[in-house]
């Protein structure tokens, strides 16, 4: 199935199954988890960025889990990429907000994949994702962080204060290590030389499905 939606900073880009009665899933993710179409960098796919067609991404391997095992599950997925590339100068209020009125039992976060090195302002992310992890343990009661992919210089905050903290957290390079799982199938333009394909996609997923499986007490 397809999602499309059209792009503004911060709008959920996707809601499923409002009206569901079971568990509420809130993901805030960059391009591995979903991203609309976007003309700013040439996307015209509607899916999760690397793979190359929408059941090879992440987050319609989880639609279709709950929809073989029967549940209810309520979805809101939130683009990251907007905040990453301009996080000097656009506050997360917004999508903290967001989940303080969306009252999620689980939290999925790409957290910083879209910040680069150049530019990058450790003092200032750190004090944001602080924020971040303050508000999901006041307002979720489970939550799983992924990093890696690229080579983000967040990675290492993202992964401290989860450790710290003792929360959830994949390293996603460590699933994708082997290179049969690299190559372009999904986002070809130059932005990107080599990422994840459809069988690291399907590796990531794997890992994902099997901590929220547990959280959704399948």
């Amino acid at each position: 199935m397809y999602f499309k939606s059209s792009v503004k900073e911060f709008d959920p880009v996707l809601n499923f199954n409002e009206n569901g009665k079971g568990k509420r899933v809130f993901i805030f993710g960059g391009c591995i988890t979903y991203y609309p179409e976007d003309e700013h960098v040439d996307w015209k796919g509607g899916w999760g960025l690397s793979a190359s067609k929408p059941e090879s991404d992440y987050l319609h391997n989880m639609l279709a889990f709950c929809q073989r095992h029967e549940l209810d599950t309520v979805f809101k997925v939130v683009p990251s990429f907007y905040w990453e590339t301009r996080h000097r100068e656009i506050t997360l209020e917004p999508v903290l907000e967001m989940i303080k009125e969306f009252k999620p039992d689980v939290i999925i976060s790409f957290f910083g994949d879209h910040i680069f090195q150049e530019g990058f302002d450790k003092e200032l992310f750190e004090k944001i994702f602080e924020q971040f992890v303050s508000v999901i343990k006041d307002n979720c009661k489970k939550s799983l962080f992924l990093t890696g992919v690229y080579k983000s210089p967040a990675d290492e905050i993202v992964q401290r204060i989860c450790h710290r903290d003792t929360l959830s957290c994949i390293n996603t390079n460590s699933i994708i290590k082997n290179i049969d799982y690299i190559g372009k199938t999904g986002y070809e333009s130059g932005f990107i030389d080599l990422y994840v394909n459809d069988a690291g996609m399907k590796e990531i997923s794997n890992a994902i499905l099997f901590i929220i499986a547990e959280y959704l007490r399948i």
